[in-house]
């Protein structure tokens, strides 16, 4: 009854809210509510608490704002009250019957309640297959219900569970954590419960649309579901379709269930003249029972295609057309909710209403007591009628009495009966004016008083006016008009209460709780006044650290707590009287003494019962209160050398709108297994991922005092990137923000020295090597993916040369066998002082190189099969060429290149990520062990939002995360740094198969020629020397060029072809196009089958080629089109194709001139990027031996063009030829 009063006062302003749209969300378990209420004068939301049962009484309300504080109830509990009462019952009476309900309880008996069976196929977007691949649960989300869904799917939803724990008792919380749940109490905690609720609370407010499809044994076994921004697919077996059918009535559909045959109300009207109810029904769709066996059993109802179900026992208010006065009261009971809706010519009201009495004397001083509604003539109105419980009021309807007293509409007690009737209805009695009965007898009163040992005592209070003239004798009870019944001698009635009784302490609450209507007969035994401002909780934590709840009560002004007693619900206020706790401010029952949480009760009670406890705390001890906001705040930072390193000091702590932590306190927390700490910050969880970064620094001293965490370069540089990081105002702040600027910048005061590089860098080199030296100095390492031709090998040499300028260290260069010579070749000439040892073929020696050498230079094929030998020796940069080919995580590549031991760890490719993510992920764990984090976290933080769900933010912050460590530049951005061609030599080896096929030409043919040859007397055979020198290129280039087996390519091995692949992806990766030169038609041939296959777009000329304008159209045009492969001569000159920006000659020409008018079709004008030249060599064959002929005699060739290759030989001396030929023996 009291929130009644308060809901008035605040219903015209709680309405107004209502009515303005101000009911922004609600989410509700059982009868237990919070609402949003959006408050346009606070400007803000507030999520009042409400619990209401099925009557629409509120049983408890709670709200956080000052008015509720005050008043005890406020608008926005009315609002929310309104909208949760709104229709005929509370939400979630209409919840549990509707018919979302039933399909969601459905879907999760056969699914399971665990979130993770049901499949993530994009953000938004979930579905859940059977063993055998069907399709049984399907959800979509689009627009504003993305987000929503996904907060409904996510791992933890604390503050809705939380509301989910409280409206479920003790018993069924001990089961669930027991594991020993029921279906359905596992249904109403689980997910499915949340999105039942959700499209419920939907479809009271939106258009919606539901179809039932997919045939099976006559009945559909599909439910498909349509708002605005959500389509969900439901799979429903026939044996659970029963528990759709009571429900499809709650929302529209095309299947409906019907009644009686089909049949259905049109409307119920009375006559109130015959006291009767006629019943107007629909013909129904058929009438013979053998009807019924054309429909399918559905349980216990029956499903006819095109009308819908009907039950199999049919209503019998359907089997009648007249109800006559005899039968209206078994009727109106029992289908009350149908006359409601149905009937026409009266009103009908269900809410129970409570039947008046008013009582008189008659002549013969019989007492007659009569029953009324609204006036005391209502049954005196000739139409007027009891049906009881039901009553007709002439003009005003019908409606359901509650609490009759009397079962017809006028009791007569004759006079020699009163006495008993007084005696056994005294109670009652009493809420009459003037008819009240009254303890003690004529001469005295019912007193009582409290005894020092607080035992309540009854006595008799001799108070009694002297004359009346106005009084009847009725045996034990003497009537004094209009005051009431006295009792004429005590002993004789037996009451409860009499004079003399007494009452023990301990049994005073039990007493009052069994005779609280007798007691308020006693003048002055319960106060008016309500002394109680609020009954709560005080939470804090004892000295030992656990979670002491305290009970505590605040008093109303003008009172004091001392004058209370309490005895259970009830307290005596001294001189003053008894009052009982209320309802609203009574203290759950576990809670009204003092509890100490145990610790294995603790991160429960933290998680959900300090939710639920909420409304009643009224001090909460700051180390138990969850911030709001934490920042982190950096008060100082000291440099230190460490050996060789360098580490930093850190002071830092977390500060909230509550206090301050250190972070060092955190960490050893977080050592000790903590998921949580109490602190001066407030209560911090350790499950969010920002705090991560503690669990990977070194573990403190036992012995430390100090509030310094040690960090190493890496770990300030993350923790700035992921955090932002404040800078406390302390007399030190200035040295402070100095030191993270150099860390920032990624600059640093320490030169270096790159004099023994015999090469200069260009700018944008400089600036590399100067970020490469600026890790080393801060033992970090690092990714240089720098565009192919931009000279990632240069700076790395800068880097040894500097590093060798400080001390005479060892190295190690990673590379793949094709480039191994390649990096021989650039180290020998730019680097001459570095003593490289080749640990490559069989007469390698690791011994060799700890000796006499300072770099090792290998191939990831040594370190995969060497790597036990390879661990043992320590590096103090080790450079891994083409780092991609480590990026699967699994692979011995991987587990051999993480061994290795280095202070530095340089990567080098074209791009960190070919494909996904975990292959970055993969790279940075060989440069930067323990930078990102583990693989599990890696996924569910990165990669799964970002290749999923394409999350830009995510995406951003991986981005910030690896940015300092990554230093790429594409030719583009370099474009006026970079030298207009840069030619290279880029040497390959003989497979196996090909130096057995060049060492029997070779053994054939050399003996003759040479010999041939040396005789001066005898005529160069020019033809003889070319054909031998033919077979030999034609070898160096492809095994299947001289085996005439250019369909099964694939089946021989080159070193040559394995280089161009190998220069050809790091082109694709740097988005360069690339021109390719062979003089071979075949090797031409092999190229484009390789390219087809890879599905490689590509434009193509030969001297056969009819149609050049289209191919290099093609070329120019197509982004598609990355390759141009041409044969030299058809393609050498009067052709433009400056869209390439890579030119690889697979094999070489005699005369360098007709190279350089080929390279010159993509070095022209209109080339806006520079050039890069690879000319292709097979190590220690006929081709190194001409291309050093060629080099030497450069100039003069250059003079001489002939018209093929032959013509060109010829220009070589006898001399030139027995170089040649002879060095082949060698």
């Amino acid at each position: 009854m009291e929130f009644i009063k308060l809901l008035q006062k605040f219903e015209k302003d709680g309405k107004k809210l209502l009515s303005d749209n101000q009911i922004k969300d609600i989410i509700f378990s059982d009868n237990i509510y919070e609402t949003q209420v959006r408050d346009p004068k606070l400007k803000t939301s507030l999520w009042p608490f409400l619990q209401i049962d099925k009557d629409k009484n509120i049983l408890d309300a709670f709200c956080s704002c000052k008015t509720q504080e005050a008043q005890g109830f406020c608008e926005h509990l009315a609002a929310a009250f309104f909208y949760i009462t709104k229709k005929d019952e509370p939400i979630h009476l209409r919840f549990k019957k509707s018919f979302f309900n039933a399909l969601f309880k459905i879907v999760s008996f056969y699914i399971g309640f665990d979130k993770k069976a049901l499949k993530k196929k994009k953000k938004g977007s979930y579905f859940y297959l059977s063993s055998s691949k069907k399709e049984l649960f399907y959800i979509e989300a689009t627009g504003k219900e993305i987000d929503r869904l996904e907060e409904y799917l996510k791992e933890k939803k604390e503050d809705k569970d939380a509301l989910k724990y409280s409206a479920i008792s003790l018993d069924d919380m001990n089961l669930i954590k027991e594991g020993r749940a029921s279906d359905a109490l596992k249904y109403e905690m689980s997910f499915f419960s949340d999105l039942a609720k959700w499209f419920f609370l939907l479809a009271d407010d939106n258009k919606y649309k539901i179809e039932f499809k997919e045939k099976t044994d006559g009945l559909y076994s599909q439910v498909i579901v349509t708002f605005a921004d959500i389509f969900a697919k439901f799979y429903i077996p026939l044996s659970s379709f029963e528990e759709l059918v009571p429900t499809l009535n709650t929302v529209e559909s095309k299947l409906k269930l019907y009644e009686y045959q089909g049949k259905k109300i049109e409307k119920i009207l009375y006559d109130r003249e015959k006291k009767c109810f006629l019943i107007k029904k629909t013909k129904g769709f058929f009438e013979e029972e053998k009807e019924q066996k054309k429909g399918i059993k559905v349980g216990s109802y029956i499903y006819v295609e095109g009308i819908g179900f009907y039950p199999q026992k049919p209503n019998e208010l359907l089997k009648t057309d007249i109800i006559e006065t005899d039968k209206i009261s078994y009727f109106l009971t029992k289908y009350k909710n149908i006359f409601e809706e149905k009937i026409e010519n009266e009103k009908f009201f269900l809410k129970p209403y409570f039947p008046k009495y008013f009582l008189y004397f008659d002549e013969d001083q019989n007492l007659h007591i009569k029953m009324y509604v609204f006036e005391k003539m209502d049954f005196e109105k000739p139409f007027s009628y009891f049906f009881g419980p039901w009553s007709y009021i002439q003009d005003k309807g019908f409606y359901l009495l509650e609490d009759l007293f009397f079962e017809e509409v006028e009791q007569i007690i004759n006079k020699e009966n009163i006495s008993e009737f007084i005696t056994k209805n005294r109670i009652w009695l009493h809420n009459f004016e003037g008819f009240q009965t009254h303890f003690g007898s004529f001469q005295s009163h019912l007193v009582y008083t409290l005894t020092k040992d607080l035992d309540l005592v009854f006595s008799s209070k001799l108070d009694f006016p002297g004359e009346f003239e106005n009084f009847i004798d009725f045996e034990d009870w003497i009537y004094i008009k209009g005051i009431g019944f006295f009792s004429k001698v005590e002993k004789r009635l037996n009451l409860p209460i009499r004079p003399g009784l007494s009452i023990k302490k301990e049994e005073i609450a039990k007493f009052i709780k069994s005779n609280k209507e007798e007691l308020e007969q006693i003048d002055n035994f319960f106060i008016e006044s309500y002394p109680i401002k609020k009954i709560g909780l005080r939470i804090v934590l004892n000295e030992d650290e656990q979670i002491v709840i305290k009970p505590e009560i605040k008093v109303k002004e003008g009172f004091d707590i001392k004058n209370f007693q309490f005895f259970e619900n009830f307290v005596y206020l001294k001189n003053r009287g008894f009052f009982e706790i209320t309802k609203s401010l009574k203290l759950p029952e576990m809670y009204e003494k003092e509890k100490i949480v145990t610790r294995s009760n603790e991160a429960f009670f933290i998680t959900f019962e300090l939710q639920r406890l909420k409304p009643y705390i009224i001090f909460l001890d700051k180390r138990l209160a969850k911030p709001k906001s934490l920042s982190l705040k950096l008060a100082k930072i000291i440099k230190r050398k460490r050996k060789s390193k360098t580490i930093y000091q850190a002071n830092l702590e977390y500060q909230s709108e509550i206090g301050k932590i250190n972070a060092l306190d955190m960490q050893k927390a977080i050592i000790e297994n903590k998921k949580y700490i109490f602190s001066q910050a407030g209560l911090i969880f350790f499950k969010q991922a920002r705090f991560n970064w503690l669990k990977n620094l070194k573990k403190p001293k036992k012995s430390q005092k100090d509030q310094f965490l040690e960090l190493t370069s890496m770990d300030i540089i993350r923790l700035f990137l992921l955090e932002d990081v404040k800078v406390a105002k302390t007399k030190e702040t200035e040295q402070t923000k100095k030191l993270l600027n150099e860390l920032q910048t990624f600059e640093t005061d320490k030169f270096f020295d790159i004099s023994l590089l015999k090469a200069s860098l260009w700018p944008y080199q400089e600036i590399g090597i100067k970020w490469l030296w600026f890790l080393y100095v801060n033992n970090l390492s690092g990714l240089l993916c720098d565009d192919m031709g931009l000279g990632k090998t240069h700076q790395s040499m800068a880097l040894i040369a500097a590093l060798h300028k400080e001390k005479s260290f060892k190295y190690l260069v990673v590379c793949p066998t094709s480039v191994i010579y390649h990096w021989e070749e650039l180290l020998k000439k730019f680097l001459p002082s570095i003593k490289v040892y080749v640990y490559h073929g069989i007469y390698r020696k690791i011994e060799k190189f700890t000796k006499d050498y300072d770099l090792l230079l290998t191939s990831y094929g040594i370190i995969r099969s060497e790597k036990d030998k390879l661990k043992k020796l320590k590096f103090e940069l080790a450079i891994f060429d083409e780092i991609q080919i480590a990026k699967n995580i699994n692979s011995l590549t991987h587990k051999a290149l993480s061994n290795i031991k280095a202070t530095m760890r340089l990567g080098l490719t074209g791009t960190p990520i070919e494909n996904y993510l975990i292959e970055l992920k993969s790279i940075f764990d060989v440069v930067l062990p323990t930078y990102l984090p583990s693989v599990s976290v890696f996924k569910e933080f990165f990669i799964n939002p970002i290749e999923k769900e394409n999350d830009l933010q995510r995406q951003n912050l991986l981005k910030k995360l690896i940015k300092p460590f990554i230093l790429r530049r594409r030719k583009k951005d370099v474009l006026f740094d970079l030298p207009e061609k840069i030619e290279e030599i880029a040497y390959a080896d003989l497979s196996s198969e090909q130096r057995h096929l060049y060492n029997e030409i070779i053994a054939e043919s050399k003996k003759t020629i040479i010999k041939d040859l040396k005789d001066e007397t005898k005529k160069v055979s020019y033809v003889h020397v070319f054909a031998l020198l033919a077979k030999l290129k034609q070898v160096c280039d492809h095994p299947s060029l001289i085996l005439k087996d250019i369909d099964r390519y694939v089946d021989h091995e080159s070193g040559k072809f394995e280089l161009f692949i190998e220069l050809l992806n790091e082109a694709k990766e740097s988005s360069q196009k690339v021109v390719v030169f062979s003089q071979y038609l075949n090797m031409i041939e092999i190229i484009k089958k390789y390219l087809k296959k890879k599905s490689i777009g590509y434009a193509c000329i030969t001297g056969a080629t009819k149609k050049r304008f289209k191919e290099i159209k093609k070329f120019k045009e197509d982004p598609k089109c990355l390759v141009f492969v041409a044969s030299l001569l058809a393609a050498g000159v009067g052709i433009d194709l400056s869209a390439g920006s890579v030119v690889i000659h697979y094999d070489r020409w005699w005369n360098p001139a007709k190279e350089n008018q080929a390279t010159d079709r993509v070095h022209r004008i209109g080339q806006n990027r520079g050039v890069q030249v690879f000319k292709l060599v097979t190590k220690n064959t006929i081709e190194e031996r001409i291309h050093m002929i060629i080099e030497r005699k450069k100039h003069l060739i250059e003079q001489t063009i002939g018209i093929d290759e032959a013509d060109e030989i010829k220009t070589l001396t006898r001399q030139d030829l027995i170089e040649v030929l002879e060095k082949l023996e060698k």
